[in-house]
């Protein structure tokens, strides 16, 4: 519940900043101190978010109390005994369906939502890191089962271009290969496996993304 005086109030949000907060920089430093790197009020994603792990496609926001609307049936109580009542529940209430959408959004893209009160930083940043390094490991976790579940590479590759028609740039192929997640070292593996066994040929000289990827049939 808000139990300052109007004065206060405007004093306090006065002060507030839209990034870079108090409560970003200690989660931000808790967690540099335990090694984790990570990206800041990162643009790329829908709400930009304080802190986001791309490696493990984490994106975490830490909300204040007041504009995010915590507890907020109460906080409309107290606020319409306030200046201006209208004005605050309604943007409160705006600030919220927001949050819910850019957590849907987010959470549609693939990413992990992790959201956290500024007095939960504040009187528990142990616990507040303990549950980004539990999703953490989930995200390990998923990650591997989904390896597991992954074809080699080049087996991926013959795939990708009988699908073309047995017929594909480098660089249409590499998007395709990099997009369900193999890396650089395991693709130029692929060719060069593939090429070594006649399973593929190369055309074409100049930038490697405009050679023409050919796949021989018989040896496919």
């Amino acid at each position: 519940m808000d139990k300052l005086t109007p004065e206060q109030r405007h004093k306090n949000m006065s002060h507030i900043k839209s990034k870079d907060t108090k409560i970003e920089c200690k989660l931000r430093k808790a967690l540099w101190d335990k090694g984790y790197r990570y990206r800041k009020n990162y643009k790329k994603l829908p709400g930009k978010p304080d802190i986001v792990m791309t490696k493990y496609h984490i994106a975490i926001f830490c909300d204040s109390e007041f504009f995010h609307g915590k507890d907020f049936d109460e906080l409309k109580s107290q606020l319409r005994k306030s200046k201006n009542p209208d004005f605050w529940i309604n943007k409160i209430q705006k600030n919220i369906d927001r949050d819910r959408e850019i957590d849907k959004k987010l959470k549609g893209l693939g990413w992990e939502v992790i959201r956290f009160w500024g007095k939960d930083i504040t009187r528990d940043i142990e616990s507040c890191v303990k549950t980004i390094e539990d999703s953490i490991w989930d995200s390990r976790i998923d990650e591997e089962n989904e390896m597991s579940r992954r074809p080699y590479c080049s087996e991926f590759l013959i795939q990708l271009l009988g699908e073309k028609g047995g017929k594909a740039t480098r660089g249409e192929l590499r998007a395709d290969l990099i997009g369900n997640g193999y890396g650089s070292e395991a693709i130029r593996q692929a060719y060069l496996k593939l090429q070594r066994d006649g399973t593929i040929q190369v055309e074409g000289s100049g930038r490697s993304h405009n050679q023409i990827i050919i796949l021989n049939e018989r040896n496919a």
